[in-house]
């Protein structure tokens, strides 16, 4: 076999790969009228995730950041310190992580992460958040489907509100 050819076998193998590996990126799992879905469905769930957090945001945990916030990743927290009611609900949620912080009025505020991804300058977030300000209202009018939303060349976002202080906040860019 030439040079040339395995160069070019070489080329088309990279390619393949590339295209792979960018396509599965840009898949949007769930789509964001699914996580709304989900939401109305595990409403009650959520409500149970809003009083644990906002509780344990009383007192500082072991693994705080700061004196009135923490991260919970389930993939991260060491065993001594996970706290079985949160993971069990975050599963059930198919929640990646949680973020609790207190505003600067001294309430409650949640972000519950379902996707958070990036790759090569595309990324993606779907963030159910609890009691907080709504930046980008959302626009049914305007709301694109998944197969918009993947090839428009700008960022897209919006925030959904829901019920008893939860939105639902999508990022794609």
């Amino acid at each position: 076999m030439g040079m040339k050819k395995v160069f070019l076998i070489g080329l088309v193998f990279i390619i393949l790969l590339t295209l792979i590996v960018t396509n599965s990126s840009k898949k949007l799992k769930p789509s964001p009228k699914d996580a709304v879905s989900m939401f109305f469905f595990k409403q009650d769930t959520f409500n149970k995730l809003s009083t644990l957090v906002c509780s344990m945001g009383n007192e500082k945990q072991e693994f705080s950041t700061s004196a009135n916030s923490f991260l919970y990743k389930t993939s991260e927290i060491e065993e001594d310190l996970r706290v079985k009611e949160l993971d069990d609900i975050l599963a059930t949620l198919g929640a990646l992580s949680i973020h609790y912080h207190e505003s600067e009025a001294g309430e409650c505020e949640i972000d519950v992460y379902i996707v958070s991804t990036g790759f090569a300058g595309s990324a993606q977030t779907q963030i159910f958040k609890y009691n907080q300000n709504i930046d980008y209202p959302f626009d049914e009018e305007s709301f694109p489907d998944a197969y918009e939303i993947l090839n428009k060349e700008s960022i897209y976002r919006f925030d959904m509100a829901l019920i008893n202080n939860w939105h639902f906040s999508y990022k794609v860019s």
